[in-house]
């Protein structure tokens, strides 16, 4: 599928590697786990007061804004995962297999991702 666009070492497995499958696969894989569980509970969050009202949790459940913010928060949540996994494959690969400096540097670089959000979010 994506074979040809990225390089060998991203679609296999090292000895290194502490998930099952290639790094990048094991990305996708949480990313789209990720982006699901921040909609589901932005979306929760959202219509938790309104389950006695049922016309109005409807109602607000169509509303544009609503579904944009929970989008918002599972991208979010989705490019906070991706770059700490991601990081963290590339330095146990490249630099060093000790997780006790690959951690805290992945977690630098995937804070980077608030700059996503908008301030007001926050």
């Amino acid at each position: 599928m994506v074979k040809h666009l990225l390089p060998e070492a991203l679609m296999n497995r090292t000895k290194v590697c502490k998930h099952e499958n290639g790094c990048f696969e094991n990305t996708i894989r949480k990313c789209s786990k990720n982006f699901a569980i921040g909609f589901g509970i932005q979306l929760a969050m959202k219509n938790l007061l309104l389950l006695a009202k049922p016309a109005k949790m409807l109602q607000n459940l169509r509303k544009r804004g609503t579904l944009t913010d929970c989008v918002r928060f599972g991208l979010f949540l989705m490019f906070f995962n991706a770059l700490y996994k991601m990081t963290l494959c590339l330095m146990r690969r490249k630099v060093t297999t000790n997780d006790h400096i690959n951690a805290p540097v992945a977690g630098f670089v995937s804070a980077l991702s608030m700059m996503m959000d908008v301030d007001h979010r926050r």
